[in-house]
């Protein structure tokens, strides 16, 4: 599953390393691999504090864990996973304690807004379509547009099947062009 075969190499390197107790291997994982976990919990959570949060909850998982992962898979898929659970655990807690609130303004029409105002409101429209895809959706858009990872690589992080992966961006572009706002996919 991992992209670049010389990587899988070096990761099973470094986690043999750790499992021998060498800690500065860990390091190596973690300046190779925050940044992409960063930004995957930060389009999953849409909160900067939480990604930050995150990335440090989930290499220390990683780290408690390193002796359950297995070397037929790849190694980002693993991490992957774990950043996912991690974010769905966030987001069933941030669900269940957040209340629910409307808002009534409307944003301003085209006609009666700076160009700075129209950019900003079809940003929020953006935003807000966002927000409106389901977890999945996410994940898949994210790893498919943002981490350039294949159907294949995306059907193992997620443990769904490859056509699902298919179906999933297919969906995606159909509520795009309706919207015609997602220029993501």
């Amino acid at each position: 599953m991992c992209k670049r075969k010389g990587e899988k190499n070096i990761a099973d390197k470094e986690i043999k390393q750790i499992l021998e107790g060498d800690s500065s291997a860990f390091e190596a994982i973690v300046k190779r691999y925050e940044n992409n976990i960063y930004k995957y919990c930060y389009f999953l959570l849409g909160n900067e504090e939480e990604a930050e949060d995150g990335v440090q909850e989930i290499f220390i998982k990683a780290f408690f864990q390193i002796q359950s992962f297995r070397y037929d898979k790849s190694f980002a898929g693993w991490l992957y996973t774990i950043a996912l659970n991690h974010c769905r655990t966030v987001l069933r807690k941030r669900k269940k304690w957040q209340e629910v609130i409307l808002n009534l303004v409307k944003g301003p029409t085209e006609y009666e807004a700076s160009p700075e105002k129209v950019y900003l409101s079809k940003r929020s429209c953006l935003t807000e379509d966002y927000k409106m895809l389901s977890e999945a959706e996410k994940s898949i858009l994210i790893l498919h547009t943002v981490e350039r990872y294949t159907f294949v690589e995306i059907s193992n992080i997620l443990n769904i099947r490859t056509s699902t992966v298919g179906k999933g961006l297919s969906v995606l572009k159909k509520k795009s062009q309706k919207r015609k706002i997602m220029k993501l996919v």
